[in-house]
C-alpha cells in the first residue's frame, strides 16, 4: 500500500504538470548558469595567471647582487655547471 503523503504528491505533479516541468526547467537552468559562472572564473584566471608568466617569467630562484653589482661569470658558471632546469637572467 501506498503512503498517502505519496499519494499526495503524485497527485498534486500530476494535476499540476506545467508548474512540475517550469519548476524542473528552473532548478535545471539555475544549476547550468551556477556551473557556467565557475567555469568562466576559472578559464579567466587561468588566463590571466598564463599572461603574468609570459610578462613576467616565472623565476624560481633569485640571485641579488650588492650595491656594486654581480660579475656576468657568475651566470656563465651556473649555466655551464650542469644545473637542469633551464636559466632566465633578468637584468635590471
Amino acid at each position: 500500500m501506498i503512503p498517502l503523503h505519496v499519494r499526495a504528491g503524485w497527485r498534486h505533479l500530476i494535476r499540476h504538470r506545467w508548474l512540475t516541468l517550469l519548476s524542473v526547467v528552473g532548478i535545471a537552468l539555475g544549476v547550468g548558469v551556477v556551473i557556467a559562472v565557475d567555469l568562466a572564473s576559472t578559464s579567466a584566471r587561468l588566463a590571466l595567471k598564463t599572461s603574468m608568466a609570459a610578462v613576467v617569467g616565472e623565476a624560481t630562484h633569485q640571485i641579488l647582487a650588492g650595491p656594486e653589482g654581480l660579475p656576468e661569470t657568475v651566470y656563465r658558471d651556473l649555466r655551464l655547471g650542469g644545473v637542469a632546469m633551464p636559466l632566465a637572467p633578468i637584468i635590471e
